[in-house]
């Protein structure tokens, strides 16, 4: 397997080394802590958690889910910078039992370009839950014991919120402390500079000569 150093997505979410950005929203979403189920499934599958595939794919197990009897369940991202920059990605919710596949399913989004970040995947009895985060909304879809076409329904922002509780929470109110104390600091200089008169400001330019009366 090739070393995986510069993927496109990383957790589900654009690589902002690769791509150079990531959205607000994909930034403040919760994600769940997934390692240790990242790492099991990885190992049934005999496999690494990421890596690169023959066909130059980035290929990540983003979440996992393992169930006392055996069943267990992934979200994949596979994606390659092809042609002009573009981006061809791919996720895809898989679920067995033994060697039977139970789900095979493409998460609904916007564009996966944008990202699939998971906040909850995990069993509950026979059913399978999974919330995730895209560009523009969070969804939760909970397929039944024979997996097949999940319920899916479109969290409102108070459930979402509800869901990534207080901590979720409070990261928002620190990004948007950070963004109203920057714009304060920008207009603090920005009136200072104003206040230096017009000679501060050609600073650093040849002098014009006057005039001659």
């Amino acid at each position: 397997m090739t070393d995986n150093t510069r993927p496109t997505h990383r957790h589900g979410v654009p690589n902002p080394d690769v791509l150079g950005f990531v959205s607000v929203r994909m930034a403040v979403a919760h994600r769940g802590d997934f390692a240790e189920a990242n790492e099991a499934v990885a190992r049934r599958l005999g496999r690494d958690v990421a890596f690169v595939d023959a066909n130059g794919y980035d290929d990540e197990i983003v979440a996992a889910a393992v169930r006392e009897d055996g069943r267990f369940a992934w979200l994949a991202c596979r994606s390659k910078q092809v042609d002009r920059g573009d981006v061809d990605i791919e996720f895809r919710l898989h679920a067995r039992d033994g060697d039977r596949t139970l789900i095979d399913w493409v998460p609904k989004t916007y564009n996966p370009f944008f990202g699939v970040k998971p906040s909850v995947l995990a069993w509950s009895g026979d059913e399978l839950e999974f919330v995730y985060t895209e560009k523009h909304h969070t969804y939760r879809a909970v397929f039944g014991a024979d997996g097949g076409t999940p319920r899916l329904e479109r969290e409102t922002d108070d459930a979402g919120d509800r869901r990534r509780g207080d901590a979720e929470r409070r990261k928002l109110l620190i990004i948007k402390l950070m963004a109203v104390t920057a714009f304060v600091l920008f207009t603090i200089l920005m009136i200072s500079k104003s206040a230096k008169g017009p000679s501060d400001q050609s600073e650093g330019f040849p002098a014009l000569s006057r005039e001659k009366r």
